[in-house]
This record gives C-alpha cells, structure tokens and sequence, in this order.
C-alpha cells in the first residue's frame, strides 16, 4: 500500500472523517481500526499510532494551523458489511480500459460456471493508486447507507480490506457528451469489424 499517495491525495480535503472500528474487551470498548475517508474512498490507517482530529495533521503532514474538519465517530452500522470478509452479494470485478479519464471496472468471470451478474463501474484512478504496489482483488458489494441500498467497491489482499470506493456518478451534460463520443467510436470499431471480416471472407476464397 503507498500510504504516501493516500496521504496526499488527502492533504487537499477541507472536510475528512476519521472511524474508529471499536471491539468490547471484557466489557470496555477499545479501536480495533481506525478509518480515513473523504466521502468517496475509505482506507485502513494499518500499523499506525490512534489519531484524533488534531493529530491527523501531522499524519497528512499538515501544517497544525491548516483549516481541516475532521469529524471523529464510531464506524457506521453498514461499515460492518463492507469489513465482512465475505458478503452473498460480492461480485468480483476486474479493471478493464480506461475511459473518460476513469477506470472502468466490469464483472470478472474465472470460469463459464459463473452466474454473477453483470456490472460496470466508473473509478477515479486516484482513488485505486494506493494500491498499484501490491496484488488486490476487486469486488463489488451491495451496503444500505440511510436505508438505500448501495453498490461499493471493496478492494482486499487476501481477507484484509484495503479501500472501499464510492463509484463515480457522472452529471447528465458529461453523461450525454460521453454517449456521443461512445456512439462515435462504436460506429468506428463496427467498421473496421465488418472489413476485417470481409477480408478473412476473401482470404478464404483465395485459398
């Protein structure tokens, strides 16, 4: 994980959450994990001291007189679904092209047995850059934030999550603009389609 990349991505927020994950240990109630997120990505702060709204500053290398809201609160209810190791709704997802500027994220099939179904996801690449360093696994998981019901991306090494990622919505100016420029280039792909195949058509009657 390049934690760096993380930190810096984070420098740049005005307004930050910091979750703790807590456990009971004999009836008191301690951090198990604390979690950084911005809104749209969560990431795990492993391996590192328990920090307050003030202290993270210094973790994002932030000058301690630098405007930051960072709203400290117990992981939410539906966080516990994303921390499950597994979930009946994971769907395993693999990175595909890039368009827009985005990730574009679809189902991955290991197998013709596989009975997921189909998915297609818009990333922020910033968002998945943290983890460039290592093998991961993708998975797309159904949560209810404040009674709707959400698909995230999950992103683990084994059974230990990494980030979990928001999808990325687009407005309906940039939703339109790109269904043109996809209309473009499928009339285009289509074209070259039909004369290779018409090609392979002549190349056989050659012989």
């Amino acid at each position: 994980m390049k934690y760096k990349k993380i930190y810096a991505m984070f420098q740049k927020k005005d307004v930050l959450r910091l979750w703790n994950k807590l456990y009971d240990d004999d009836g008191e109630t301690k951090i198990a994990m604390q979690y950084l997120s911005d809104g749209t990505a969560v990431y795990p702060l492993e391996n590192l001291p328990l920090f307050d709204t003030l202290t993270i500053k210094g973790l994002l290398e932030l000058d301690p007189d630098d405007k930051l809201d960072c709203f400290l609160d117990a992981a939410p209810k539906w966080f516990e679904t994303v921390l499950a190791d597994y979930d009946d709704s994971d769907v395993p997802l693999a990175e595909t092209a890039d368009m827009f500027e985005y990730s574009v994220l679809e189902t991955f099939h290991n197998n013709k047995d596989d009975n997921f179904p189909e998915l297609c996801f818009f990333v922020d690449p910033k968002y998945l850059a943290p983890l460039s360093d290592e093998k991961y696994d993708l998975f797309s998981r159904n949560v209810i934030i404040s009674k709707t019901a959400v698909r995230v991306i999950v992103a683990k090494t084994g059974l230990i999550l990494k980030a979990v990622i928001m999808p990325y919505t687009f407005n309906v100016f940039d939703c339109n603009k790109n269904f043109e420029t996809i209309e473009k280039a499928y009339c285009v792909l289509r074209d070259l389609r039909d004369a290779y195949k018409s090609r392979e058509v002549e190349n056989e009657i050659k012989l």
